[in-house]
């Protein structure tokens, strides 16, 4: 299906608040340095490491989102608190998790800058009980560090990992761009940073700094095989370096050969990688389909781009 476009250039390194308001689970580990252990590396072409990844780095790693996981805050008194540095390491391990099943280096770090900037931009969100990347002076609690944070982060409701999972899924209206996908996808993203209270999270991920390794573009669900839990309703694609997408057409098909019907999301600019959006319909578990993007212009050339994904059941 050919896009429909609308292109607004953006020059505000601003995030479409989050509107969908999932949270989930936990707890553990040292949050300035990557993870080691397992991964699914370069891809995700092998199912078994993939079914074994999804038990062992996610659901190990997700955190509970009935459980508290803030310390020490106070709003009475405009104490932004703290997390744990094990909370803090089940957040970089699930984002360099999502970011090597697309092909990237699991490779992301945080600051100790970031993360306290984050913390105070979490903390004015729950004061003020409202998501904001630009909050005013006015608001309970603010702090020039936490209106920083603010701006140059992901923001949810929800906290932590349960946060995170959040804008993996971009859902709701204002999303359709996948705007908080795209940042923590983006293979600009090195440096992060996190804060978190029981009820707010932000994630820092404006970053300047090119991951090397990089894939020739980034799709979600990924290439090969994707745990079925993520076979969120927004489907996306870009071409890492950039690509112009205003003649793109999407078509999916099945094993048998057979035509998904789907519907093409806005375009916009700005937000990572351009990226282009659509929602499929009807897809299943198991099976393979064939997303072909045709019609893409890279570097004055035209250009096709074909993969294969399939949605394995967890």
């Amino acid at each position: 299906m050919r896009m429909n476009t609308i292109k607004r250039n953006i020059t505000l390194v601003v995030i479409i608040l989050t509107v969908a308001g999932g949270c989930k689970e936990g707890e553990n580990t040292s949050p300035n340095t990557p993870p080691g252990g397992t991964g699914s590396g370069n891809g995700s072409s092998n199912k078994e490491q993939v079914l074994m990844d999804y038990q062992d780095v996610y659901l190990a790693n997700f955190i509970n989102p009935s459980l508290s996981v803030w310390e020490d805050g106070d709003l009475a008194n405009c104490n932004a608190g703290s997390i744990s540095a094990a909370t803090n390491q089940k957040v970089l391990t699930l984002i360099n998790y999502y970011r090597k099943l697309v092909g990237l280096p699991g490779t992301v770090t945080f600051e100790a800058t970031r993360n306290q900037k984050c913390q105070e931009a979490a903390f004015m969100m729950t004061a003020n009980n409202a998501l904001n990347h630009q909050p005013p002076s006015s608001w309970n609690c603010y702090t020039a560090n936490g209106a920083e944070g603010a701006l140059r982060s992901n923001l949810a409701w929800g906290h932590t990992t349960a946060g995170l999972f959040s804008q993996m899924r971009d859902d709701g209206s204002g999303n359709y761009f996948a705007g908080h996908r795209r940042l923590i996808l983006s293979p600009k993203g090195n440096v992060f940073g996190h804060g978190s209270t029981n009820k707010h999270m932000a994630l820092w991920v404006i970053d300047s700094k090119s991951a090397a390794n990089a894939p020739e573009f980034i799709a979600w669900p990924p290439q090969g095989f994707c745990p079925s839990a993520f076979n969120f309703k927004r489907w996306s694609f870009s071409v890492v370096g950039g690509a112009n997408y205003e003649n793109a057409v999407v078509s999916i098909k099945d094993v048998n050969g057979n035509n998904i019907d789907l519907s093409m999301e806005n375009f916009l600019t700005g937000f990572g990688e351009d990226t282009i959006v659509w929602v499929p319909q009807g897809v299943q578990n198991d099976m393979e389909y064939t997303i072909t993007i045709s019609n893409v212009e890279v570097n004055g050339k035209t250009e096709t781009y074909t993969y294969k994904t399939t949605l394995v059941s967890v």
